[in-house]
């Protein structure tokens, strides 16, 4: 059997991050879909997952690095993960991470901006595509 490329992860991992400035918030509601490609492949041809990192786990480094670093960017985010995952585990060759912005924009009445409430845009959509390699 010749693997060509074999990967395993967690999709759709939402978050929604709150940028607060005095009285005045702005939100990111992010949707991650995370891919993490390991040295073995042990998983598969012998039934051994030791090495397999829980979608529990990466569901909850996506919130955890989202807390303790922030989200400048969705791009800079997405760098933040597969870097997390490359250097914190040594069997990991490769991570990938796909994410999409939703847009939200503040809520007016009367053209005022209310300090804290928003609402659904559809109009666009962002996204970027980021995968790192071990060398």
């Amino acid at each position: 059997v010749e693997f060509v490329r074999t990967g395993y992860g967690k999709n759709t991992v939402k978050v929604l991050y709150i940028r607060r400035h005095g009285s005045h918030h702005s939100i990111l509601e992010l949707r991650a879909d995370v891919e993490l490609t390991l040295k073995s492949r042990k998983d598969y041809t012998a039934g051994d997952n030791s090495d397999i990192i829980p979608t529990d786990t990466i569901k909850n480094t996506v919130h955890a690095l989202a807390k303790i670093k922030g989200v400048k960017t969705i791009e800079q985010f997405s760098m933040d993960l597969c870097n997390h995952f490359l250097t914190s585990f040594d069997h990991v060759m490769r991570a990938r991470v796909y994410m999409e912005e939703a847009p939200w924009r503040r809520l007016e009445k009367d053209g005022v901006e209310h300090a804290h409430a928003f609402i659904l845009s559809p109009e666009t959509r962002r996204f970027c595509d980021v995968e790192q390699k071990r060398d």
